[in-house]
């Protein structure tokens, strides 16, 4: 994610319920955007969406209560707020995994979303995802931790 995109990506907001995945246009939201774990997505030059890694794929609170143990990769993603709820989420989402398996190859992957967001648990688990543990964070959102194991890691 370069500066000009993270400014851009800033800018998105959502309408409720979902402006609770809205970044903001703050130093911050810049900052993390900037932190080297997101990767933007652009077709035909223009920025679509992006994905992160890790820690910034963390609900903090589900942090808190020990709900990301390691050996797994943390998925966050977001696409623009025009393209959502047109039926474009899996395409999205499976090119996404792609990049992710070759960024960590063999690893299985998690990712966090809110219980409210049918949209997009139905994606996730249209590629794979299946539900854990549920919790709730200081913003008054439940959220869901969901998981897709891959077969090469035994381990997990």
């Amino acid at each position: 994610m370069d500066a000009e995109s993270a400014h851009i990506a800033c800018t998105w907001q959502y309408p409720p319920p979902y402006h609770v995945y809205g970044m903001g246009e703050d130093a911050e939201a810049l900052a993390e955007l900037l932190n080297g774990s997101f990767h933007a997505v652009f077709l035909f030059n223009n920025l679509v969406g992006y994905f992160c890694y890790g820690e910034s794929a963390q609900v903090p609170a589900g942090r808190a209560q020990g709900l990301y143990p390691e050996g797994w990769v943390d998925i966050g993603l977001a696409m623009r707020p025009d393209l959502t709820g047109r039926g474009k989420g899996l395409r999205f989402f499976r090119a996404g995994l792609a990049h992710t398996v070759r960024l960590f190859p063999g690893i299985s992957q998690r990712l966090t979303v809110a219980t409210f967001n049918q949209r997009a648990k139905k994606v996730y688990e249209r590629a794979g995802f299946i539900p854990g543990p549920q919790f709730a964070a200081p913003n008054g959102f439940e959220y869901l931790v969901m998981h897709r194991r891959l077969r090469e890691n035994p381990k997990l």
